[in-house]
């Protein structure tokens, strides 16, 4: 009887502080817009290093080759876009295709890399 009566108070104890319990309190403190703009950059980068080339799309959609699909793909970076409309995939960093292409460039020798990290870097630059 003990126990029952100890075990009753401790999940009483446990539940007291929910009321202060906001989801808002866990709402994203950085800005994703720039992390997607990355995302963006980098798909594009590697894909027309390949030889392809992106096509954007008015409505936040772009299309671009793979070698290892069949059929051309609509992919977005915007969630809610991407739930509304059933051919587009979500593209993020946990999508296969961005997962091929960043162990693609993980390969990549660090002095290769590099110099070509400088170059865009000086390329941007200058503009």
């Amino acid at each position: 009887m003990s126990n029952a009566s100890e075990a009753r108070k401790v999940v009483y104890e446990l539940y007291q502080d929910l009321e202060r319990f906001s989801l808002d309190d866990y709402k994203p403190f950085v800005d994703i817009d720039d992390s997607k703009l990355r995302i963006e950059s980098f798909i594009r980068v590697a894909i027309e290093t390949n030889g392809r080339e992106v096509s954007p799309s008015i409505d936040g959609r772009f299309t671009f080759e793979d070698d290892q699909i069949e059929k051309l793909v609509d992919y977005t970076l915007d969630c809610d876009f991407a739930q509304e409309e059933e051919s587009v995939e979500l593209l993020g960093l946990d999508h296969p295709i961005v997962e091929r292409l960043l162990d693609d460039c993980r390969h990549i020798p660090s002095d290769v890399l590099g110099t070509s990290v400088r170059y865009q870097c000086s390329v941007k630059g200058s503009a």
